[in-house]
């Protein structure tokens, strides 16, 4: 099977921290990653579903906020200090917020950057 074995990224199973330096960019040695010139890659968006996120539905939460990574702060922030709202052109889709998502299935959902 072609591709059996091999890394992959999948940020909304498991976040990526955009950890200083992108140590898994500098191992590749195929070259299939690559370490970026900013502090952060675009990895997707990300979108609330409000009929799965707790604000929306009445409870607080809030265990998605404060989450996004150094070069895409505020990408999610909380209207009214309680529902989730992601600005599109400054989530990087690190999968950090779908993570603490305490929901199941999560009420943030990853729209992946498509290839190339």
């Amino acid at each position: 099977r072609p591709g059996a074995g091999t890394p992959v990224m999948v940020p909304d199973a498991r976040a990526c921290h955009m950890c200083e330096g992108f140590p898994c960019a500098s191992a590749c040695t195929t070259g299939a990653l690559r370490v970026p010139d900013a502090p952060t890659w675009k990895l997707g968006t990300v979108a609330v579903d409000p009929t799965r996120c707790l604000p929306y539905l009445g409870p607080e939460c809030g265990a998605c906020a404060g989450l996004c990574p150094p070069g895409a702060e505020d990408a999610l922030t909380l209207v009214g200090r309680t529902r989730p709202r992601i600005d599109p052109a400054r989530c990087v889709g690190c999968g950090l917020c779908i993570e603490a998502c305490p929901t199941q299935p999560a009420a943030l959902t990853l729209a992946p950057v498509g290839p190339g």
